[in-house]
């Protein structure tokens, strides 16, 4: 199943047109973890509190919010 993942900072939206082909949803959840500690990682000034990874299904569907700060928290708690 393909899977997007749009950045949402306040009313501003940078749209993930292509998407990823993954197995599944749990798939999807850690391809968007490690997206946004790569961002983070990349861009440290950039994002802000309030910056949201979202993850929509190939049928429109939103299947997870992720707040691009908490790739911190759960990257420290992965190791």
């Amino acid at each position: 199943m393909r899977y997007y993942f749009h950045i949402i900072e306040g009313s501003s939206q940078i749209a993930d047109p292509e998407g990823t082909d993954l197995p599944g949803e749990d798939a999807a959840q850690a391809e968007a973890l490690r997206i946004a500690a790569e961002l983070l990682q990349e861009f440290p000034d950039r994002f802000r509190q309030n910056s949201v990874l979202e993850v929509f299904c190939e049928d429109g569907r939103r299947i997870m919010a992720l707040p691009i700060h908490s790739a911190i928290f759960n990257a420290v708690h992965a190791a």
